[in-house]
């Protein structure tokens, strides 16, 4: 026995069975009984959301034995003949194949006719976009005066390209994507039938994949069917569909959100990339996934809502970016490494509340977290006791230079040319070579001199810093650090504490002046920080 595909075996017969398009079907019913049918109807919307079903159905009811009426019988034989398409006064056209002037001016000729068995000529023109500038010229006066007996139906997927002309002698019905929700159910209510078993997962991944369409949603159906043995679960869905598991979508979200780089990298690398899925298929089950969690968030009023915004909107705006990058997945595994390692943002509401609190007292503020010292060097902390070095400190140095290249870039290829020890109580930095105005400029700017103070104070060595130009001190920075001050204020200390920042760079102002200008009175004393 031949084979009937689930699509149009479960395509609605009568208008009671149509889902998703309750203002189409009400008006037409309503139309059918008082007698107020207009003589051209345009049916658009996104494909298999019931445009032709219902062109079928309007057909029928008007041509049924008990009618005209909205509840065709589908016994007859006009309902099952325009059921099985053999009825001869339903015609039913394919613009995209018939769509110049001549298959109109015989459509126009054949109008003339009334009908052969049934009450009513009803021309339903599938896809009518396509037909050409001169075929829908030479339609206009048929269709705005039709024979009495003639009922003109067109569907199209872009009512955009339909002229206005045309759309000004019909009545326009716009069918809707069917929301997930109700693809679900009626894809559920399919499987029942069919006695087929899906779990609830692989039910919600159909009706996400159909985007909105009921015929995509059961074709997809029947082809999950197919190449299943017993049970359909979800993986085996995502599968077909070229997803990747929902584990893994959500282990790599959980990974973006404690900021773990390496946990993000290797699932993407070796469960994505590297079983050949699809980079923007996966992440939009990661914007979904977060999506879904910023919605819980916000509704359980959780403090975290504000990092699940953030997380959510560059996966947005990379998104965006994949489509048109040449190499989707390098900037995809960049991208998603650059969101693992944000710190943890919150929002400005947050914030003033924790500061209010603060102010009254009612926060405890956290000590800021030390920072991470290096291997000891074989003294104590404090004044050390440091030894007079004729060559260079090749650790000192290189650790120096490391933290230059993240943090001063500029200051690099200076620390190149220099011999950097320590020598009694002081940092040294010796010139190989005669330093130049713009080397001796940068490496006396006090943001250059800050960034060695900062540098020496991780490294737990209290000691100054002292420029050579070919043995010869240029630069001897025995002033105070404008830094110990600052930190040294409880305002500071408290602010340190409650948002676990550190402070990147002090600068002092002097009343009076436009310009800044550095100094050591503890009172002018402003800090930049980081959290």
């Amino acid at each position: 026995m031949h084979y009937q595909v689930i699509a149009r075996r479960w395509r609605p017969k009568t208008f009671g069975e149509v889902v998703g398009q309750p203002h189409v079907v009400e008006t037409l019913m309503n139309a059918i009984q008082k007698n107020r049918v207009a003589h051209a109807y345009l049916f658009s919307g996104p494909r298999g959301v019931g445009k032709t079903s219902v062109a079928r159905i309007l057909a029928k009811a008007l041509n049924c034995l008990d009618g005209p009426t909205p509840y065709p019988c589908c016994r007859c034989g006009p309902c099952l003949e325009i059921a099985q398409g053999t009825f001869i006064d339903v015609l039913e056209m394919d613009a995209a194949s018939n769509r110049g002037i001549e298959e109109v001016r015989g459509l126009r000729e054949n109008v003339k006719y009334a009908p052969a068995q049934g009450r009513y000529k009803v021309y339903i023109i599938d896809e009518v976009h396509m037909l050409t500038e001169a075929a829908f010229n030479a339609l206009l006066k048929t269709l705005e005066e039709p024979p009495s007996h003639v009922v003109f139906i067109m569907a199209t997927t872009e009512a955009k390209r339909i002229p206005s002309t045309i759309l000004s002698r019909c009545q326009h019905f716009h069918f809707r994507p069917l929301p997930p929700p109700e693809v679900k159910r009626l894809l559920a209510k399919i499987a029942g039938s069919e006695g087929m078993d899906l779990e609830e997962g692989a039910l919600e991944l159909l009706a996400r994949a159909s985007g909105g369409s009921l015929r995509d949603g059961e074709m997809l159906l029947e082809q999950v069917v197919a190449s299943a043995q017993g049970k359909v679960t979800r993986d085996r869905v995502a599968l077909l569909l070229g997803l990747v598991e929902s584990g893994v979508v959500e282990e790599t979200y959980k990974a973006l959100l404690e900021g773990d780089e390496l946990r993000v990298m290797n699932l993407f690398q070796g469960e994505v990339v590297g079983k050949g899925f699809d980079t923007y298929g996966f992440l939009e089950e990661l914007v979904r996934m977060a999506r879904g969690e910023l919605v819980e968030a916000v509704k359980e009023k959780r403090e975290e809502f504000f990092h699940h915004q953030t997380v959510l909107d560059l996966l947005l705006k990379l998104l965006e970016r994949v489509k048109r990058h040449p190499i989707p997945e390098v900037l995809a595994e960049m991208e998603l490494v650059r969101i693992a390692s944000l710190p943890r943002l919150i929002s400005l509401k947050e914030l003033m509340v924790k500061l209010d609190a603060l102010e009254r007292g009612e926060l405890e503020p956290k000590k800021p977290r030390a920072p991470r010292m290096p291997r000891e060097r074989g003294v104590s902390k404090g004044k050390k006791a440091l030894s007079v070095r004729r060559g260079e400190d090749e650790e000192l140095a290189g650790q120096l230079r490391a933290a230059a290249s993240r943090e001063q870039p500029s200051l690099t290829p200076i620390l190149e040319k220099c011999r950097i020890f320590l020598e009694n109580d002081f940092l040294v930095l010796e010139s190989k070579y005669k330093f130049g105005s713009f080397e001796k400029e940068k490496l006396e700017d006090e943001g250059t001199l800050e960034f060695f103070r900062r540098f020496l104070k991780e490294m737990g060595i209290e000691v100054r810093v002292k420029l050579r130009d070919n043995g010869e001190t240029v630069l001897d920075a025995d002033e105070e650090s404008p830094e110990d001050s600052v930190l040294d204020d409880p305002r500071v200390q408290r602010a340190l504490g409650l948002f676990r920042g550190r402070v990147l760079r002090v600068k002092s102002v002097e009343e009076g002046e436009g310009e800044f200008s550095f100094h050591n009175e503890a009172s002018s004393k402003t800090s930049d920080s980081h959290s």
